[in-house]
């Protein structure tokens, strides 16, 4: 659910730019796959 916070904070950014902004700022791993096939749901 925090990926997708995240996307809704900024929708412009791809899901490559959104794993690495939620390891970043969460300080756990989240794959491009992972946030891809979260926002595709």
């Amino acid at each position: 659910m925090r990926i997708i916070n995240l996307a809704l904070e900024a929708p412009e950014r791809s899901p490559r730019e959104l794993a690495m902004r939620f390891i970043d700022t969460q300080g756990h791993f989240g794959s491009q796959a992972s946030a891809y096939r979260l926002l595709r749901a």
